[in-house]
C-alpha cells in the first residue's frame, strides 16, 4: 500500500503558532511515502523560517515561497508540482487527529477503487482538541447517496483524498481571489468522480478561532458565495447522469441554506435588490432529501423564504458556530 505516493499540500500564511503541530501531524503518519509541500504565501511572520527548517531536516518536505496571492493560488502552486498518485489538502492551522489518517484513506481507495475518499472532521476550539465528530455517518461506505444525503460530503478540500489522475483529467484547480473557493471545487469533483467513499475513523481537526463565532462577511464575500452557489446549480444541471445530477443538486441545496445564513452576517447588509435575487433561487430547496434542507423547505412553505432565512440564521447563531 505504501507504494503510492501521497502529496500533502499545505498553504501557509501567518500561522506560526499552529504550523509545527500541523506539520508534525503529517510527518508522524505511519504511512511513510508522503511528500509534504509547504507553500509559503508571503507570510509576514516566522512561518517561512519554520517551513525551511522542516525542509532542511526531512527530505519529504518541499517548500515554495511566493508573493502573497491567497489560499487558492497557494493550493494551485502546490498542485502544480505535486508528484503523488493521491492528493490531500491541509490548512496550516489545522491537523490530523491520528497517525493512521493517510493509511486509512489510501487503504479504502485501493480496496474499493475510489477516486475520492472523504474523511470525518472535528472542530477544535483554538488549542482544545475536543468536541463531537461532525459527520452523521459512523461506518465506512461507498454508497454515494448516503454520503450526500447525510451531508458527509462537505464543501471542504481538506476532508478529501483525491486521485491526482482525476484532478488532471478534468483540469480542476481552485478559483483565485474568491471567498468559499471550496464550494464549487467540491461540486465539480462530485460531478466527475467515478467512485466516492467515506472513512469515519480518519478525522481532520478543523480549528475554530475565537473570533469565528462573531465574524462578519463583506459584500464581496456574499457575492462570491452567491456566485459559487449559482455556478454549482448550473454545473449540476449539466450532469448527464440523472442520479448524479440529483445528488449534486442536493449538495447545492445545502449550500443555498448556507448562503441564507451568511446573508445575515454581511456588513453592510445587502440591499433589497440583492436579497430578492438570492430569494429568487429558493426553488433549489425542493431537492430536500437532506434533513436540514428538508426542514428549511418545510419552514419556507409555511412562513415564506424571508422569515425562514432569518430563523435559520438565528438557529445557527444559537448553536455557537457559523456556516
Amino acid at each position: 500500500m505504501n507504494t503510492d505516493l501521497v502529496s500533502v499540500i499545505v498553504p501557509v500564511y501567518n500561522t506560526e503558532q499552529y504550523l509545527e503541530e500541523c506539520v508534525e501531524s503529517v510527518l508522524n503518519q505511519d504511512y511513510s511515502n508522503i511528500e509534504l509541500i509547504l507553500v509559503d504565501d508571503g507570510s509576514p511572520d516566522n512561518s517561512p523560517e519554520i517551513c525551511d527548517a522542516y525542509a532542511a531536516k526531512d527530505q519529504r518536505v518541499r517548500v515554495i515561497h511566493q508573493r502573497n496571492s491567497g489560499l487558492s493560488c497557494a493550493r494551485n502552486a502546490g498542485l502544480a508540482v505535486a508528484k503523488g498518485q493521491w492528493v490531500l489538502f491541509l490548512d496550516s492551522d489545522d491537523e490530523w487527529e491520528t497517525s493512521d489518517f493517510v493509511t486509512q484513506l489510501v487503504a479504502f481507495a485501493q480496496t474499493y477503487g475510489a477516486d475520492v475518499v472523504c474523511c470525518n472532521y472535528r472542530r477544535m476550539w483554538d488549542k482544545e482538541k475536543q468536541g463531537n465528530l461532525c459527520c452523521a455517518l459512523r461506518e465506512e461506505t461507498d454508497d454515494l447517496s448516503s454520503i450526500i444525503v447525510s451531508n458527509t460530503y462537505i464543501s471542504s478540500a481538506g476532508t478529501k483524498l483525491v486521485s491526482h489522475a482525476l484532478l488532471s483529467r478534468i483540469g480542476l484547480t481552485f478559483q483565485a481571489n474568491v471567498f468559499s473557493e471550496d464550494v464549487l471545487w467540491s461540486l465539480q469533483l462530485l460531478s466527475q468522480a467515478k467512485h466516492v467513499g467515506f472513512v469515519p475513523a480518519a478525522v481532520y481537526l478543523y480549528r475554530v478561532r475565537k473570533d469565528s463565532i462573531t465574524h462578519t462577511l463583506s459584500p464581496k464575500n456574499l457575492h462570491d458565495l452567491f456566485a459559487a452557489f449559482r455556478d454549482c446549480k448550473m454545473a449540476s444541471l449539466r450532469c448527464e447522469d440523472a442520479t448524479r445530477q440529483e445528488l449534486c443538486l442536493i449538495y447545492t441545496a445545502f449550500q443555498y441554506c448556507t448562503l441564507l445564513v451568511n446573508m445575515h452576517l454581511t456588513r453592510p447588509k445587502p440591499n433589497r435588490k440583492e436579497r430578492e435575487e438570492i430569494f429568487s433561487w429558493a426553488d433549489i430547496l425542493r431537492h430536500d432529501r437532506h434533513r436540514i434542507v428538508h426542514l428549511v423547505a418545510l419552514c419556507k412553505r409555511i412562513l415564506g423564504i424571508r422569515a425562514t432565512a432569518w430563523l435559520l440564521y438565528r438557529y445557527v447563531r444559537l448553536q455557537g458556530t457559523v456556516t
